[in-house]
């Protein structure tokens, strides 16, 4: 009886070893050498900077709420970027393509920020592969 407790631990065990790994693995995803599986997401994980602009374009997606450069400045700690650097990593990010900019129609100094297709569609692919880690 003994033995048959200690094997079922046993097994949980190495299956909750196996669960962080592979997300581990997840996570490393893009980060080495080898060609990312989804650009966009190694694009914005290149560096803090990136990442709080991804974060913040697409959470306002998904609460549909209005992005836009302005809301991008206020999400980055000044002693991170400067409004400069935090254009550049933005103009990178459309030219790529990852990023759509439209001017606001009621202030046309104001340009509204929107994830492509592609950002979402590899974003929710991601993510998705954490919730089947079993």
């Amino acid at each position: 009886m003994f033995m048959k407790i200690l094997n079922t631990f046993v097994v949980i065990y190495l299956m909750l070893t196996m669960k962080y790994v592979e997300i581990i693995q997840l996570l490393r995803e893009g980060l080495g050498d080898s060609e990312p599986p989804h650009k966009s997401i190694a694009f914005f994980r290149s560096d803090k900077v990136s990442m709080i602009v991804w974060l913040v374009i697409l959470n306002s997606h998904y609460q549909k709420e209005k992005c836009n450069t302005e809301s991008i400045f206020l999400n980055i700690p000044s002693h991170l970027a400067s409004r400069p650097t935090v254009y550049k990593h933005i103009d990178n990010a459309t030219s790529k393509g990852y990023v759509i900019k439209k001017q606001n129609e009621d202030d046309h100094r104001i340009f509204n920020l929107y994830p492509s297709d592609i950002t979402i569609s590899e974003f929710e692919g991601w993510v998705n592969k954490f919730t089947f880690v079993s």
